[in-house]
């Protein structure tokens, strides 16, 4: 996340683990147990950076996002559906199951949801 400046399901690929950038910055890193850690309730962490310069730089999650004390907006898991389902079924399919769930209460008729789902092979 720190090299890439965000982490995603992508960011668990080979790509993401041969990238030499992720490589050296993981030289670098060390991990110890969060005393103060909530988990299984939450997933909480913390992230301490200390730079070249000697600052230290410091970010800490008591409550992770998406928990039911931080919903995620729409705009969010509109994104995340987006970013995971485009590797399963394609970026216009993604798109296609994404708005027609949006509309789904505006829907008379559900199978149009139901015929997007289905996997190609199914026919």
């Amino acid at each position: 996340a720190l090299a890439r400046r965000g982490f995603s399901l992508t960011d668990h690929g080979d790509d993401a683990l041969h990238d030499p950038v992720v490589r050296a910055l993981a030289q670098k890193v060390d991990y110890a147990v969060d005393p103060h850690a909530t988990f299984p309730k939450y997933y909480s962490a913390a992230v301490i950076v200390t730079t070249a310069d000697g600052r230290v730089l410091e970010q800490r999650e008591d409550i992770h996002r998406g928990a039911p004390e931080r919903p995620l907006g729409e705009d969010a898991v509109t994104a995340k559906f987006t970013d995971n389902a485009t590797r399963a079924v394609g970026s216009q399919r993604a798109a296609a199951i994404r708005d027609t769930v949006l509309r789904l209460e505006a829907m008379d008729d559900a199978r149009v949801l139901r015929d997007l789902l289905r996997s190609e092979q199914e026919g």
